[in-house]
């Protein structure tokens, strides 16, 4: 598994928030989720983008993508993920997960919940 883990940003509550759930009801939301990463390598590592969360039934983590970065690189990690939950989502983060030998700088990071109304706002950040 992957040694350097970073986490990137935390997402705004309003952006995962569900109204009117029960402790124990079981749901799940999509996300589109996006990060533009250069890497440099000496040998070839994967990256992984992953959105970690915590609800009723503890801390959970689903990986968004995955690819290779080997020497000087630019990368797009993205993808849609389904976020099952148990109750309400107390915490959710996005995490870029590494080996030490690949040198990783962060372009820009995009999550938005699918179907969300045009005027929410996704997390946006750009480094």
């Amino acid at each position: 598994m992957a040694n350097l883990e970073r986490m990137l940003a935390p997402v705004p509550t309003g952006t995962y928030n569900q109204a009117g759930l029960a402790a124990s009801q079981k749901w799940i939301a999509d996300y589109n989720v996006s990060c533009w990463v250069r890497g440099r390598a000496q040998f070839t590592s994967t990256v992984t983008l992953a959105v970690r969360y915590r609800d009723g039934g503890g801390e959970h983590q689903v990986v968004v993508d995955r690819v290779g970065c080997q020497k000087e690189s630019s990368l797009l990690l993205s993808g849609r993920v389904s976020v099952p939950a148990l109750g309400h989502i107390e915490e959710m983060t996005v995490w870029l997960l590494g080996e030490p030998s690949c040198e990783l700088f962060v372009d820009e990071l995009y999550l938005q919940r699918v179907g969300a109304a045009a005027s929410a706002k996704p997390i946006i950040a750009v480094r």
